[in-house]
């Protein structure tokens, strides 16, 4: 595998541009097949090695879908 180089010092393998590739679609909401399709894997391959950036991020998106306090709609006393 080649080494790329930036500014003489720092060593950047293929791989490490390729996991960073992998993270950044994941937490840009890609879907797996998607990335999966675009990185040369499977979907089983992502989900067993990025579960981690998949599951955060969804926690991310879950509690940013539920309403402030100030946006629940109240209707009333609902006792028979």
């Amino acid at each position: 595998m080649k080494d790329v180089k930036f500014n003489n010092s720092s060593r950047v393998t293929m791989y490490a541009l390729r996991h960073t590739s992998i993270v950044r679609q994941l937490l840009a909401n890609v879907p797996v097949t998607v990335v999966a399709a675009l990185h040369d894997t499977s979907v089983t391959m992502i989900e067993r090695n990025y579960s981690q950036y998949i599951a955060d991020h969804a926690d991310d998106l879950a509690r940013a879908a539920l309403p402030t306090p100030s946006e629940v709609v109240s209707f009333g006393d609902r006792r028979a």
